[in-house]
């Protein structure tokens, strides 16, 4: 009886599958993904501010809310913000992913040519 659980005991640990878990390629660097998203126009909120640009970095799943005025104040804001975050990471911002927003769309062009960011937009109507 005690050979018998001994040899299958053996023979399952013989046969089990261990599949080794590697992180995904965006997973690897702090900001090498990170979503965004433009949110507005609301009523007048803290100093006037009508939109808000909110930030999620894909690795530490951290958000940011940036308050704004107006849409125009998105290339700045995104271009500060990139800075400091990237300052206090000694990482580099590599890939930005957003939803196919019309409104979105021009500002993140215009901000991959200002800093060289490589864009990526959702098809329409799907959440990742």
């Amino acid at each position: 009886m005690l050979i018998r659980m001994f040899v299958k005991s053996a023979l399952c640990q013989k046969t089990k599958k261990y599949r080794k878990r590697t992180a995904a390629p965006d997973k690897l660097n702090p900001l090498k993904l990170i979503f965004i998203n433009i949110c507005g126009p609301l009523p007048n909120g803290i100093n006037g501010s009508r939109y808000f640009l909110e930030i999620i970095n894909n690795y530490t799943r951290k958000s940011a809310a940036i308050p704004l005025k107006t849409k125009s104040q998105t290339i700045p804001e995104l271009s500060k913000w990139r800075k400091a975050v990237q300052c206090y990471t000694k990482y580099k911002l590599t890939i930005d992913k957003s939803d196919n927003a019309p409104e979105l769309k021009q500002v993140l062009k215009d901000w991959a040519a200002k800093d060289g960011i490589h864009i990526n937009l959702t098809t329409t109507y799907t959440s990742s």
